[in-house]
């Protein structure tokens, strides 16, 4: 599965642990269009530069 790296915009637990907003975590492609549709992440600006 394809991993993605995000951008945290809020306080968020996943897999059990907790992240501060601004963390940036890897993620599979499903989770990380779930957390962007909700504003809880972002794909961090230096990675959207890229594309």
């Amino acid at each position: 599965m394809t991993k993605v790296l995000v951008e945290l915009l809020t306080t968020h637990t996943h897999g059990g642990r907790r992240y501060s907003a601004g963390a940036q975590i890897m993620v599979n492609k499903d989770q990380a269009q779930w957390l962007i549709a909700r504003a809880v992440a972002k794909i961090p600006d230096d990675k959207q530069k890229e594309k």
